[in-house]
């Protein structure tokens, strides 16, 4: 009993120091991933991966192109009357404009002090850019009870590959989470394919191939990350 008495604090001050150092690794560990969602007009979700205290690897996709679609539901209608000829006339677009994009970035961070970071980084990245646009037109001339229908439809697919930089501000609102904003820059190779059709036209098909060279300045971005 008396070794228990002598033991006893000495076991539970050793138990107590192994977990709060298991803990505080735990913690450490955790904090070297991060989900970052872009919040501004974009659909942008990105992985952040700290390696080492002041570099960070970050895999980015871009798929703002999933809700860009506009489709005129209602059928526009105009009506043209003149003392001899009445014109009528019903026209429908749709149009659709996807774009999805992927890339790797190298970060590193320069910390100002405990909450507020700044960073710069750079990598590769590869985007795929789909571009359509359909109308129907139908037209009648009550003169010469005519009925003219027109059906024109533009494909245009870019491919492109590149190389982006970046320069941002992070700044901590709690343990885990973060606010951040960037500028962003890049230039790349593109490959862009268009063809058409047009019913009425002499020419229905069309179909050419260009290469392009884009140099581009993104607009400031604003996200939330949260490090876990």
């Amino acid at each position: 009993m008396k070794l228990l008495k002598i033991y006893f604090p000495l076991l539970t001050s050793f138990f107590y120091s192994f977990v709060c150092y298991s803990q505080s690794d735990t913690t450490q560990a955790d904090y070297k991933h991060a989900i970052q969602f872009y919040v501004i007009d974009e659909i942008i979700a990105a992985y952040k991966y700290n390696f080492a205290e002041n570099s960070a690897f970050r895999f980015v996709i871009n798929a703002t192109g999933l809700y860009n679609d506009k489709d005129s539901d209602e059928i526009e209608y105009r009506e043209q009357i003149s003392d001899t000829v009445t014109f009528y006339e019903n026209y429908q677009t749709i149009r659709s404009n996807q774009y999805f994009e992927v890339k790797c970035q190298y970060l590193f961070f320069i910390d100002f002090n405990e909450i507020v970071k700044s960073y710069i980084g750079a990598g590769p990245f590869i985007s795929y850019q789909f571009n359509q646009d359909e109308s129907w037109r139908e037209s009648f001339y009550s003169n010469s009870q005519d009925i003219h229908k027109g059906y024109w439809r533009m494909n245009e697919n870019i491919w492109s590959v590149g190389f982006s930089a970046v320069i941002g501000l992070e700044c901590k609102v709690f343990d885990n989470i973060c606010l951040f904003t960037e500028y962003e820059g890049f230039v790349s190779r593109g490959w862009q394919t268009n063809d058409w059709f047009a019913s009425n036209s002499t020419f229905n098909t069309n179909e050419y191939d260009i290469e392009i060279w884009t140099y581009e300045l993104k607009g400031l971005r604003i996200g939330l990350g949260i490090y876990f």
